[in-house]
């Protein structure tokens, strides 16, 4: 029953979005039910640990596979995006050294992996911050910047709802 979705994602809910909304789009009843889509530290472009899990695990997780940098399921969601909506993407990156992780992380997700070309290219605005995993969640300029996004986003539908409605 929905009519219009806005879509915010963190992590791996980034990529779980990001097929779904490209399985919205082949539809035609649900193709222009996404009026928003955000991306919090999502491994877009997969993950370079989950070999290790392949590697060892006498049975790999089946996300792990879908995760390892291109796999079948990265190469899908890497389709661009429709441009009926905006996309907006927000990485993290800390500052600190980790020995499981590159220096250009989040402590969790790496740089790269955040910032695939293909995402950039979507993306109408991307924002960085110097925060781990979790705390882009939680600090005050990146929850500003998503809370003004999703203002003005449902300021304009409601404006052009009004502007349609005779």
């Amino acid at each position: 029953g929905f009519k219009k979705l806005y879509v915010i994602a963190h992590s791996m809910g980034g990529l779980v979005t990001r097929r779904a909304i490209l399985n919205l789009d082949e539809d035609e009843k649900s193709r222009d039910m996404v009026g928003l889509y955000m991306t919090f530290a999502s491994p877009l472009g997969g993950h370079f640990a989950v070999k290790w899990g392949l590697k060892f695990s006498p049975e790999p997780v089946p996300s792990w596979i879908d995760l390892e940098p291109g796999s079948e399921f990265i190469a899908s969601i890497s389709k661009p995006l429709p441009r009926r909506f905006p996309y907006y993407l927000m990485l993290g990156f800390h500052r600190g050294d980790s020995v499981f992780m590159p220096s250009s992380s989040d402590s969790t997700v790496p740089v790269l992996a955040q910032l695939p070309m293909w995402a950039q290219r979507d993306a109408v605005r991307m924002w960085g911050f110097d925060a781990d995993h979790m705390q882009i969640l939680a600090q005050e300029e990146p929850v500003a910047i998503f809370l003004d996004i999703l203002d003005t986003t449902y300021e304009a539908a409601a404006e052009a709802q009004e502007t349609a409605t005779p």
